[in-house]
């Protein structure tokens, strides 16, 4: 399996620096472009998403024709403006390669709005041709990276917001993906509308395989602002969840920002925010999408992830499936966005059904019944066993304001909001904050529910 790795990265204000490594050769190619060039190109990109939007799925043949030829253009222009001298060999390379199997690019945060996906060399997408996926560039992880050994658990978040605008669509939506999901017997909770908050959020996020949200998003002048609309009046930010303890191992983030230009600014936060915490792959959108289309784009995703493909080729595959129904000119299958490895693989990160695993303790138990005569030190028992694999339990912590850390026993475990794994048992947790009286209280934490606080902290005098 080959993967080639294109750093794209901020040379100057005015310019780009990009680089290829094709893996099998000695020495990295880089070059610079110009970045107005690349920025003019983005910008006609989106105006060619907001219009195929509008355009409507009644939207004449010579119309949707018009768009995918509008499509291919820029495409073509990306890939010449970005690629430059280097286009024969990419195409050679890549584009014409049965060994290529990734292409990953490495991104500034600052350039995530760069459209990749509709890179065109002149017969093919990449993004439909190969999986495509992107890191963002020399983000640290923080957080949980062993791979969970747990059954695969889903949390769907349907519209906080109940706008009705969108409310058939994401009904739509939700049903078709729990349908998907409880034929492959997984672990499935949905919640939709109000009673979704940030503390249900933080109480269920942790453990979760995967976190599927279609609804809003929101953008704000300050970027860490941005993130998921949750109400009307609140916002899940990368801020929100920096304290994330075991966070999912994939996310989905099947939302827009009612027509803004920059959508990717409502996700980035949020993305580089779980992948710093442990997350394996995130998806996310780079402009505005037809709510229809994309619920019908995230369903093909999961169909094909539970099937086998890796996270990379089943989000390729899911994209063949929207343009063979809505056309090339849907700019919605272009929208999507894959920060992560492309080559996960869902079996990889959860644990299969336990008929089909033999442990190597079994083997040396059912080693010493046959030999005979053989006491064994202790019973184990189905109820040890589970008393064993649940003795965890779970604050959800959460301050006014918000940042406050958090000392659990006298030692820092966090900031404000966080999910913190604990031992079942009394613990002293502290919350304090820098220009406030620190919260002080004794809380039992049993392994039967989450226990939740909440502080109100008071500024000093």
């Amino acid at each position: 399996m080959e993967t080639i790795d294109i750093q794209i990265t901020l040379a100057s204000e005015h310019s780009l620096s990009v680089s290829i490594d094709y893996g099998t050769q000695p020495l990295i190619k880089r070059w610079e472009v110009s970045r107005s060039v690349i920025d003019s190109i983005c910008q006609a990109c989106l105006e060619l998403a907001e219009k195929s939007i509008y355009a409507g799925t009644e939207t004449a043949t010579s119309g949707k024709q018009e768009l995918e030829q509008e499509l291919k253009t820029l495409g073509l222009a990306l890939f010449q403006a970005l690629f430059r001298a280097e286009c024969d060999d990419f195409r050679q390379t890549v584009m014409d390669s049965d060994e290529v199997t990734t292409v990953i690019f490495q991104v500034d945060r600052d350039l995530a709005y760069l459209p990749i996906e509709v890179i065109y060399d002149g017969e093919r997408f990449l993004a439909l041709h190969i999986p495509t996926g992107r890191r963002l560039f020399a983000h640290e992880v923080q957080g949980e990276q062993l791979v969970p050994d747990k059954p695969c658990s889903v949390l769907i978040v349907g519209d906080p917001t109940n706008d009705p605008s969108i409310r058939t669509d994401v009904e739509y939506e939700i049903d078709t993906l729990r349908s998907i999901f409880r034929s492959k017997k997984a672990r499935l909770r949905i919640a939709t509308g109000s009673r979704v908050d940030e503390k249900y959020l933080l109480s269920y996020l942790p453990n979760s395989t995967i976190f599927h949200f279609t609804g809003h998003g929101l953008i704000s002048d300050d970027a860490r602002q941005a993130g998921m609309e949750i109400a009307r009046d609140s916002v899940i930010t990368g801020e929100s969840i920096s304290g994330l303890q075991h966070p999912p191992q994939i996310v989905f983030l099947n939302m827009c920002t009612a027509s803004w230009p920059d959508a990717w600014k409502s996700s980035v936060g949020l993305v580089d925010t779980f992948l710093k915490r442990g997350t394996r792959c995130c998806i996310a959108t780079l402009w505005d999408i037809r709510s229809r289309t994309a619920a019908l784009l995230s369903s093909n995703f999961y169909r094909y992830l539970l099937e086998g493909s890796s996270i990379g080729e089943a989000l390729r595959l899911a994209r063949l499936e929207v343009v063979g129904q809505c056309g090339i000119g849907d700019l919605t299958w272009a929208s999507y966005a894959l920060y992560g490895d492309p080559k996960t693989y869902l079996q990889t990160l959860v644990r299969g059904p336990s008929r089909y695993r033999v442990s190597w303790k079994s083997l040396l138990i059912a080693a010493l019944l046959i030999t005979g005569g053989i006491l064994l030190p202790q019973r184990i028992s189905k109820e040890e066993h589970q008393t064993r694999s649940n003795a965890i339990g779970y604050i959800v912590a959460s301050s006014h304001p918000q940042g406050a850390t958090i000392l659990l026993d006298g030692e820092p475990v966090g900031v404000t909001p966080s999910a913190i794994e604990v031992s079942p048992g009394n613990h002293q947790i502290i919350i304090a904050k820098d220009g406030y009286r620190r919260w002080e209280a004794w809380v039992e934490v049993t392994r039967t529910k989450r226990t939740t606080i909440e502080a109100i902290l008071k500024e000093l005098e």
